[in-house]
């Protein structure tokens, strides 16, 4: 499954950029964390910020906590079940209690905010329809409730620290790549080569695959909604802007722009009018007011 695996040996994690507006897209000061800082792996696949400001780094063996100066690492413990119920970190995500949920390829868990307690949750116990325990993605629709995605399963993590089968999405087929919820609050899950739009309260809107015009050429790996559409980075052809209210796509890739590589693994906004891509060969800036893309300095 493809991952936003962020610098395999050693992350890059952006600290700070300076003030002034003039040289603010060219000059950046990075802080660099490894396992030498105690991170517990150095292969990173999701990064999450929390309600207090605290980073979250989900890897291949565990969850780490830091605080600006050092690590809290989460892990499987064999035999400890108010450990982590596995160590292959998916997704991490927070619910309106400030509970952290991690995902993880064998099972869900749940840190209570207080306590720090853990609690374990598997979804093929919850529910005898669910074949996988296995969390892709969280999606904390319209800042209140938490879902969490098991295979076409679509469970609620309640703040009480309790998990129920919600709703089967029977329309997601295959392996999903990323989910969000835009400003119309519409939500949007990327599967290999389609693209199904669900309303707010999980009906199917709208399904878009290869036989729509202009629509992606690869599979989408990561969405970043805007005021009047959504932005999606994909395994081989850049990156498109889906306008919301024409239905269209436009692609911006290595052929229209400087983008330093068509593979876009995530897309964070930095500022009103700019967005930071992270790609197979750097991080790159769109600069929203003529959408021109370059390469980070």
């Amino acid at each position: 499954m493809i991952r936003h695996n962020i610098f395999r040996c050693v992350l890059l994690l952006l600290t700070a950029i300076l003030c002034n507006p003039a040289v603010a897209e060219e000059y950046y000061h990075f802080q660099h964390l490894g396992v030498e800082h105690g991170l517990s792996q150095s292969s990173v696949y999701n990064i999450f910020q929390d309600s207090d400001g605290y980073l979250w780094f989900g890897t291949q063996n565990g969850v780490n906590k830091y605080d600006g100066y050092e690590f809290k690492t989460y892990k499987n413990e064999v035999n400890n079940p108010a450990s982590l119920s596995d160590g292959f970190i998916q997704d991490i995500n927070e619910d309106k209690n400030r509970n952290i949920w991690i995902g993880t390829s064998n099972g869900l868990n749940c840190i209570d905010h207080a306590s720090g307690k853990i609690t374990r949750f598997y979804p093929k116990a919850i529910d005898a329809s669910i074949t996988s325990n296995s969390i892709s993605h969280f999606l904390r629709q319209n800042g209140d409730t938490l879902f969490a995605l098991c295979g076409n399963n679509l469970l609620i993590c309640n703040s009480d620290k309790s998990v129920r089968l919600y709703k089967k999405l029977l329309e997601i087929t295959s392996t999903v790549y990323a989910v969000t919820q835009d400003s119309n609050r519409d939500i949007f899950i990327s599967m290999s080569s389609t693209l199904l739009v669900y309303s707010e309260n999980r009906q199917l809107k709208k399904r878009y695959s290869s036989n729509v015009a202009d629509f992606p050429r690869s599979t989408i790996t990561c969405f970043l909604p805007d005021t009047e559409g959504v932005w999606m980075g994909t395994i081989q052809h850049g990156i498109y802007y889906f306008d919301s209210r024409n239905e269209t796509f436009t692609q911006y890739d290595k052929a229209n722009t400087q983008l330093s590589n068509n593979y876009v693994r995530t897309l964070r906004f930095i500022s009103k009018d700019s967005i930071l891509i992270g790609t197979f060969e750097g991080l790159n800036l769109l600069n929203k007011k003529d959408n021109n893309i370059a390469p980070v300095n």
